[in-house]
């Protein structure tokens, strides 16, 4: 560690000798790096939203929001990293898999914070932007039903059950064990 703060505190100091300096966004990102790696969650939160304020057009910015995904998780403030999540679900550049990760991972934290209205949203969206992913669907299709029975919208529980059974029926070879048991409750549910 103490190598560490003396590295992060050379890294630093070059905003404040040099802050028009070219290598002053490496030196700060360098900085934030090293306290993400170090798991000082706070201290990297600080220094990595700063980088992202004063250096918005850097090409290190998508490793930014990775990496403040991760620490604002790690440090306990679930609302922050959701949105982080959020933010790497709509980047165009990140590959399709990290997108679909990053929107899964938004919801589960917003559902896991007590945020059910924001996290159905979200698991709404992975619905209608991953279809093809009938696992995920299904699961997030049965956490809206279960979100509706809590809210007490029948109408609503009744829509997302059928949607669990449809996608079920359609998914061919995409099934599995845990499928056809999301698909059979739900029937079970909707013969009653």
């Amino acid at each position: 560690a103490g190598d560490n703060t003396g590295a992060v505190s050379a890294w630093l100091r070059v905003r404040e000798l040099a802050p028009l300096s070219k290598v002053r966004s490496t030196a700060d990102y360098d900085a934030g790096a090293l306290l993400f790696r170090s798991r000082e969650w706070a201290r990297a939160i600080t220094v990595l939203e700063r980088f992202r304020t004063e250096f918005p057009k850097d090409a290190l910015q998508a490793q930014v929001t990775r990496s403040l995904a991760i620490a604002y998780a790690e440090a306990g403030q679930p609302l922050p990293a959701a949105a982080e999540y959020l933010r790497i679900a709509e980047t165009a550049n990140e590959p399709l898999a990290a997108r679909r990760e990053a929107l899964w991972k938004a919801a589960e934290i917003l559902e896991a914070a007590g945020g059910m209205a924001a996290a159905a949203r979200t698991y709404e969206r992975y619905v209608t932007q991953y279809r093809n992913d009938v696992g995920l669907v299904m699961e997030a299709q049965q956490k809206l039903a279960d979100h509706a029975r809590a809210r007490g919208a029948v109408s609503d529980r009744t829509r997302w059950l059928q949607q669990v059974v449809a996608v079920d029926r359609g998914a061919d070879t995409a099934r599995t064990a845990r499928t056809r048991t999301l698909a059979a409750a739900a029937s079970l549910e909707l013969a009653a």
